[in-house]
């Protein structure tokens, strides 16, 4: 019997890979080269899209796509993610932030920025819900930053993930819907209640940001995922996992690098969630966004070339969540030679080949 040959395709998603990069670049610092990374977008095939965003485009792998004017259902599919409940009932993401005020607009700062640790999260969860106690509007804390509304009914809201809003000002990203004003009006109240609570008052004294809100997005029940021919999903982000286990899907934590993934893959197509650069081109540091392509570099990009060349790899699709999808087969690598370019090259959204 002939042997099947095995084939091995890799969805890697990138949020944060090229969305500063142009700024960066005009602004005079001239950014390092990525050798392996640009090699791999230069021999690509380049695709523009209009799935942006990390949410939409990892649902959409999945093959959940948003309705008009309707979430997704982020908050119960990340709520799934890391509890491996799959409860009946309808979710929305109410995920403790700090709301900085600046001269003329309220930035949002999220929790992976903020600390707040297990026993700050449990007392402020506890003040919310003496405070509020409506029937059908119960706050759970299932991560110190991970919060989430469980609701008597459904929600028809058009809400932005929190991942969308990091840095940015809140005014382009409020809560639209048949209940906008509903929900507007509880983070409002949200903020008065948290102002002067004692987990503030700690914080504020020992010199950190406080929780003054909540970012209330994606509601929704669990999903009906259909079969899209995945064969795992390798994330840390819960939203991901979450997909994964209401899917069975082969799920497994981010390793350190490529080979683990070549070392435990079944032949298909494997998702990888590679989330290391967002926060640091929401919050435009340079640095640390540099440290973490070095990090990519090393442990990912460099090993993908490497497997491409040996034929481990058949297809590699690397997105970059704002509108892009680079397409690199192994024979552009063992053969296709051009000149790497800097990432800046490609940074301008053009749907043409590369």
């Amino acid at each position: 019997m002939k042997r099947t040959r095995f084939s091995l395709v890799l969805q890697v998603i990138v949020p944060g890979l090229l969305d500063r990069v142009e700024d960066w670049s005009h602004g005079g610092t001239d950014l390092p080269r990525f050798q392996a990374v640009e090699t791999l977008l230069t021999r690509s095939q380049r695709i523009v899209s209009h799935r942006t965003g990390y949410d939409e485009l990892v649902c959409a792998l999945a093959g959940l796509m948003p309705q008009q004017d309707r979430d997704l259902p982020l908050g119960a599919l990340t709520r799934c993610g890391i509890t491996g409940e799959s409860n009946e009932g309808f979710y929305v993401s109410a995920d403790p932030v700090h709301l900085r005020a600046d001269i003329q607009q309220l930035v949002l700062i999220d929790g992976g920025k903020l600390s707040l640790n297990q026993q700050e999260s449990a007392a402020l969860v506890e003040l919310f819900s003496n405070h509020f106690g409506e029937p059908g509007l119960r706050l759970e804390m299932n991560a110190p930053d991970r919060w989430h509304l469980r609701l008597a009914r459904p929600e028809n809201l058009r809400t932005y993930p929190l991942r969308e809003v990091m840095g940015k000002n809140i005014e382009h990203y409020l809560i639209g819907g048949e209940r906008a004003m509903y929900w507007r009006n509880l983070m409002n109240e949200v903020q008065m209640l948290f102002h002067d609570s004692p987990i503030n008052r700690a914080r504020e004294l020992n010199g950190g940001p406080t929780i003054n809100s909540l970012w209330i997005y994606g509601s929704g029940s669990l999903p009906t995922i259909p079969d899209t021919g995945l064969a795992a999903i390798w994330a840390d982000d819960p939203m991901a996992r979450g997909i994964g286990h209401i899917a069975k899907l082969r799920t497994r934590r981010l390793p350190q690098g490529l080979e683990t993934v070549l070392k435990e893959s079944v032949s298909g197509v494997h998702v990888v969630c590679l989330e290391s650069l967002s926060s640091p081109a929401s919050y435009d540091d340079q640095p640390a966004w540099c440290a973490g392509m070095e990090g990519l570099e090393t442990k990912w990009f460099r090993p993908i070339v490497e497997a491409m060349q040996n034929g481990s790899i058949d297809i590699c699709h690397i997105h970059d969540c704002a509108g892009q999808c680079f397409t690199v087969k192994k024979f552009r690598l063992r053969w296709f030679k051009k000149r790497s370019r800097p990432l800046r090259a490609f940074a301008r959204s053009q749907n043409t080949a590369v």
